[in-house]
């Protein structure tokens, strides 16, 4: 059982991040690094590596790209969408 704080106020205290669920921190993406595509069900589909804001580099993951697209605006996130033009 917890004991009741006597005393002053800490004169520093932790917040929660504004964007939290259920009081976890909502990430978002960071960076879009890559893109491949792979078969879910057999049907091509388009996946994007996403750096995550507030998470280790390492912690990066393959998501599908139409559902991120419609989850967040990724205007300024993707690095290199496509193959592009190599000369």
């Amino acid at each position: 059982m917890l004991k009741r704080h006597e005393g002053p106020a800490p004169p520093n205290t932790d917040h929660l991040p504004p964007e939290s669920v259920e009081n976890s921190p909502l990430v978002t993406p960071l960076a879009v690094l890559d893109f491949k595509t792979a078969p879910v069900d057999g049907v091509p589909t388009r996946f994007a590596l996403v750096q995550w804001n507030g998470l280790s580099p390492d912690d990066t993951s393959w998501e599908k790209w139409q559902e991120l697209k419609s989850l967040y605006d990724l205007e300024d996130k993707v690095l290199a969408e496509g193959d592009g033009i190599v000369m």
